[in-house]
């Protein structure tokens, strides 16, 4: 689904995704830093036109690309699988690594609490992540997200298998945290 109002942030700006967004995407997707803790690790152009594409059309999906305030794309977003008025899950990817931990995941995923909880009126989000996201992990505990549980070896990556880590902040925990924004 598309939002076509635009998140602005203190660092960035979530705008409507879109297709010819897809070329930076296979670049940021193909790199074996940026992918280490996505479930994707080799697309084509093609294939990922026809994601974004699909993901546009999906009712149930929102997804954006962060860009900073000067206009440059550095990454992507969303709130996916959104049941009304309950949950969804959160994805964040920022791409571009000269943008990597500089503020801009804290920022992008305050704007994606906000438009969850207070645009579609979710009660919880979470999300999952490799064990071996150290960075993401402090930055989703820093955004109140806290620790809900680990499936033991359930992701297949660099060789090995890995525990995924599932946290989730909850409507309450965000007022508490964030205050009712506007």
């Amino acid at each position: 689904m598309i939002c076509q109002k635009i998140l602005k942030g203190k660092k960035a700006n979530l705008r409507p995704l879109k297709i010819s967004d897809a070329h930076r995407w296979v670049n940021w997707l193909n790199d074996r830093e940026v992918n280490q803790f996505l479930e994707i690790t080799r697309i084509d152009l093609k294939g990922e036109k026809k994601a974004i594409l699909g993901m546009l059309k999906d009712k149930n999906n929102y997804q954006f690309a962060i860009e900073t305030k000067d206009g440059i794309h550095i990454g992507g977003c969303g709130l996916k699988d959104i049941i009304r008025n309950g949950r969804c899950e959160l994805g964040i990817v920022i791409g571009d690594k000269n943008y990597w931990s500089a503020g801009y995941g804290t920022d992008v995923i305050g704007l994606l609490l906000k438009f969850g909880f207070e645009r579609l009126n979710l009660k919880r989000i979470y999300l999952r992540c490799n064990k071996y996201n150290k960075r993401g992990i402090r930055c989703y505990k820093k955004c109140g997200f806290k620790h809900e549980g680990r499936l033991r070896k359930h992701i297949y990556r660099k060789g090995k298998f890995w525990d995924e880590i599932r946290m989730s902040i909850l409507i309450n925990e965000y007022n508490k945290k964030y205050g009712k924004r506007k």
